[in-house]
């Protein structure tokens, strides 16, 4: 059985892949995938920031924010079949930064849209584990 919530989910999703499909911008991705998260009420508006520094003295700026998540959006996020490796440290460098500070960001993702690429401090993929200084 089909819930409104799983109809407005799948309408949102499709409006993601179509602005995959079309070339949109990272923006555009950026705000299809917060308009997914506000309508299936994954999150209230309120909760969720754009553009936000990993940390206080950063002229670094995370795409969107939420909880204790980070995300970044990128056009070309596959590169040659692979995510991108200098997408893959941009994300890390967040996440790096962001724990030195001690504000307890613990995951990221990277996503075209499409495709998604979850990272997680302490998973030992990163060049830090959980509670380092």
């Amino acid at each position: 059985m089909t819930t409104n919530r799983d109809q407005v989910a799948n309408q949102y999703l499709n409006l993601l892949l179509q602005r995959h499909a079309g070339g949109a911008s990272e923006n555009d991705i950026r705000t299809a995938f917060r308009d997914f998260l506000v309508r299936t009420s994954i999150a209230y508006e309120a909760e969720i920031c754009t553009e936000t520094r990993p940390a206080v003295n950063s002229r670094r700026k995370v795409d969107l924010y939420l909880r204790n998540t980070y995300v970044e959006f990128k056009t070309s996020l596959l590169v040659r079949g692979d995510v991108s490796s200098v997408a893959i440290q941009q994300l890390d460098d967040y996440l790096f930064e962001n724990a030195q500070a001690g504000n307890g960001i613990q995951n990221g993702i990277l996503t075209d849209g499409k495709y998604y690429l979850k990272r997680m401090v302490g998973d030992g993929r990163l060049p830090i584990g959980a509670g380092e200084d």
